[in-house]
């Protein structure tokens, strides 16, 4: 077994208040998560069915020549297609369900899972101001809160300390959050309670190496604030973490339906 390192609020669990580890030390910045990893196959496949682009089939440009399986649920849409649906706006008379301001948060949740995959990959590189990567960072994740500024800089510091870089494993996603209870909006702001899933697999880039295969699964707050007409994750605050086996499935989507038939039967 490989054990990730703990540390707070990144990948393997990037969240705006440091918690956990990353692909182990960035799942601290992105909502923390610290990780163990089993070892993997022979030949770099990762136990379990979830097996990663190989670190050499990178490009230059650190895009991963092959693509993430799509498919009709958010969590198997490749990052080009889930990134293209902009998230629409409860009515704001206050007859908007729980259900609409969930979907909302949800659909930024989903941006935020997109842009931080494609930055996991090559940190480096894709966390500099102008690349494509890091203009869809700074469209989803509010300047100037902790989480826009430390989940890169938890990224880049694995890099190139560790020469660890996170790919997405055949679902498409390194990290999904799903957004759970939602509060109605005050002030321009908006607060929920997520459930978090992360299979990005830890890839030695000198290597190739399977280091880090262990799946996250986490609970914590976050928060949306409004920008003009745009909502922007403000932050993702990790509450709990459990590691799973390499390979486990999304823990989350039943949770979500769990609270919606709670929520409906009141």
């Amino acid at each position: 077994m490989r054990r990730r390192e703990r540390e707070r609020g990144g990948p393997r669990w990037v969240s705006g208040a440091p918690l956990a580890a990353p692909v182990a030390a960035l799942a601290a910045v992105v909502a923390a998560a610290t990780l163990a990893g089993c070892s993997a196959d022979a030949g770099g496949a990762a136990r379990g069915g979830l097996e990663p682009a190989s670190v050499h089939e990178v490009a230059d440009d650190g895009a991963a020549r092959r693509q993430p399986t799509t498919g009709s649920d958010p969590t198997t849409t490749s990052p080009a297609t889930a990134s293209t649906a902009p998230p629409t706006e409860p009515a704001a008379d206050g007859s908007a369900s729980d259900d609409e301001w969930r979907e909302l948060a949800d659909s930024v949740l989903l941006r935020y899972a997109v842009a931080l995959t494609e930055l996991a990959v090559d940190p480096v590189a894709r966390t500099a101001a102008g690349t494509p990567q890091r203009r869809a960072w700074d469209s989803t994740v509010l300047e100037g809160s902790w989480l826009s500024a430390s989940v890169p800089a938890e990224l880049v510091r694995r890099h190139r300390e560790d020469g660890v870089v996170v790919l997405p494993p055949s679902t498409g996603l390194s990290y999904r959050h799903r957004a759970l209870r939602v509060e109605r909006p005050s002030l321009g702001t908006l607060s929920f309670t997520w459930c978090g899933w992360s299979p990005g697999i830890g890839i030695d880039v000198a290597t190739g190496e399977v280091v880090d295969d262990v799946v996250a699964h986490a609970h914590g707050t976050g928060q949306l604030r409004e920008i003009g007409s745009t909502w922007m994750l403000e932050a993702l605050d990790e509450v709990e973490l459990a590691e799973l086996p390499p390979g486990s499935p999304d823990p989350c989507p039943p949770e979500v339906a769990a609270v919606a038939d709670e929520e409906g039967g009141r």
